[in-house]
C-alpha cells in the first residue's frame, strides 16, 4: 500500500460559513483521482470528517484539525503507474487553488512523498526520531544462517548493500571510504606490525591493509556464510581475497571474536593494532543493556591485547547523536590504561551521513600527559 500525507491551510470563517460548498469542490477534485471514488462517510459536526472509497482499495480521508488545517490522507492497496502519482501532485495543486484555501506568507514546501507500506522490505531507516528512503528496488538475498540474519538489497546508487540483523553493514559502493576510515585514515603505520581485526569477514579492510606491509593480520569473524556471501554478491568489497582462508600474511577464523579476545589477555598474547568492525556505539536511553556491555566487553580485552603504543580502531556513531558520544567516551576514561583518542569523521557512501570514526592510542610507559586520557577534537578527513 502507498500512503501519500497531504495537508493545507483553510480560511475556517469561509469554511464554516459554505461547508456544503467546500465538501462539494473537495468531493469534485477527489474524484479527480478515481471517478469512482465515492463519498461513504461525512460528519461536519465541529470540524470536518469525510471518508472517500471505491471498490479497488482507494480510500482518501480528509480531516479538519485545529487552526485551518486540513489534512488528506490517500491509500492505494494496489499498485498503480506513475500516473496516479501525477494525480495525487495535480489534487494536491488543484486545493491550494480553491477560493478557501490560505495563501502562504512564504513559499509552501513539497507534500510528502508516498509513504510505501507492506513491501517485501522496508525502504525507511527510522533513527532518534528522523525517516530516511532508501532507492532499494529489489531484495538479492534474505536468509537466516546459524549466527544471525543476512539480507542483501539493491540500491539503484549503491548497488548491493549488506545488512546482517537489520544494521546496515556497508555496499559495493563503499570499498574506499570504509577501508580508508577503519585502517586509520592514513595515520596507522603497519609496516611490520601484527593487526587483529574483530569481525571484517567481508575482506574490505584487510583488503586494504595486508598490502601495508604488516607481518600478520588475523581476522576473527564468527559467520562463514557471511564470508561466503561477500564473495558472491560484493566482489567490489573483497576483491579475491576471500578466495582463501589464509594467505602470505593473513588468516581468517570462524570464531567469537569477544572468547577469542579472553583467551588472548589468558595467554598474554600482544598485536600492535585491533581494529573493532563488530559493531558501533549503541544509540539507546540506558547504558547497561547488553549491547554497551558488549562495546565495554571488546573494548576493555582490546586494551589488554594492545601494545603499548598500539591503537584500537572502532566504529563510532553519527556526529549527531551527541549523548552516544558521550558515553562511549566516559568509558574510555574509565580504562585502566593510559590512553589518548581521536575521532575522525569519514564519509561511507551508503550510511548517507558522516561517521565518525575512533582511533585510541595507548600510551608507551615512558610517556607523560597532563592527564590519563586527553580528547582530542573531531577531524575530517
Amino acid at each position: 500500500m502507498d500512503s501519500w500525507l497531504l495537508e493545507f491551510r483553510m480560511n475556517t470563517n469561509k469554511v464554516n460559513e459554505e461547508t456544503k460548498k467546500f465538501m462539494d469542490q473537495m468531493s469534485k477534485l477527489i474524484k479527480t483521482l478515481d471517478m469512482n471514488c465515492n463519498l461513504m462517510f461525512e460528519n461536519r459536526k465541529d470540524s470536518i470528517t469525510a471518508l472517500y472509497m471505491n471498490s479497488n482499495g482507494l480510500k482518501v480521508l480528509l480531516q479538519q484539525t485545529d487552526g485551518g488545517l486540513f489534512t488528506l490522507d490517500i491509500h492505494a492497496t494496489t499498485r498503480r503507474n506513475s500516473y496516479f502519482k501525477d494525480r495525487v501532485n495535480q489534487l494536491d495543486e488543484n486545493i491550494r487553488k480553491l477560493d478557501f484555501a490560505e495563501i502562504p506568507k512564504t513559499p509552501r514546501y513539497e507534500s510528502l512523498p508516498a509513504l510505501k507500506r507492506g513491501r517485501e522490505f522496508s525502504c525507511y531507516d527510522v533513527s532518534d526520531g528522523m525517516i530516511g528512503e532508501k532507492d532499494f528496488d529489489k531484495v538479492v538475498l534474505d536468509e537466516v544462517t546459524s549466527r544471525q540474519n543476512i539480507r542483501i538489497l539493491h540500491s539503484v546508487a549503491f548497488g548491493n548493500v549488506f545488512y546482517c540483523n537489520g544494521d546496515l553493514n556497508l555496499a559495493e559502493s563503499d570499498y574506499e571510504g570504509f577501508s580508508h576510515a577503519m585502517s586509520g585514515f592514513g595515520k596507522v603505520d603497519y609496516v611490520d606490525k601484527t593487526v587483529l581485526i574483530l569481525g571484517g569477514g567481508d575482506a574490505c579492510v584487510l583488503r586494504r591493509i595486508k598490502d601495508l606491509g604488516p607481518s600478520m593480520i588475523t581476522v576473527i569473524d564468527y559467520d562463514q556464510r557471511a564470508i561466503d556471501v561477500t564473495k558472491i554478491y560484493l566482489p567490489t568489497i573483497c576483491g579475491d581475497v576471500l578466495n582463501s582462508m589464509t594467505g602470505k600474511n593473513y588468516r581468517i577464523i570462524i570464531g567469537d571474536a569477544g572468547e577469542y579476545l579472553e583467551k588472548a589477555v589468558k595467554n598474554r598474547l600482544k598485536v600492535d593494532i585491533v581494529i573493532n568492525d563488530i559493531t558501533c556505539i549503541p544509540v539507546v536511553s540506558k547504558i547497561d543493556g547488553r549491547e554497551w556491555d558488549f562495546v565495554r566487553k571488546l573494548l576493555n580485552l582490546s586494551m589488554g591485547v594492545l601494545k603499548d603504543g598500539g591503537v584500537y580502531i572502532t566504529h563510532g556513531v553519527s556526529p549527531s547523536h551527541l549523548q552516544a558520544q558521550e558515553s562511549f567516551e566516559n568509558e574510555i576514561h574509565k580504562l585502566d590504561y593510559s590512553v589518548h583518542f581521536t575521532k575522525e569523521i569519514a564519509t561511507i557512501p551508503s550510511y548517507q551521513e558522516n561517521w565518525l570514526v575512533y582511533l585510541i592510542w595507548k600510551q608507551l610507559k615512558n610517556e607523560h600527559s597532563q592527564s590519563d586520557t586527553q580528547t582530542n577534537s573531531i577531524n575530517k578527513m
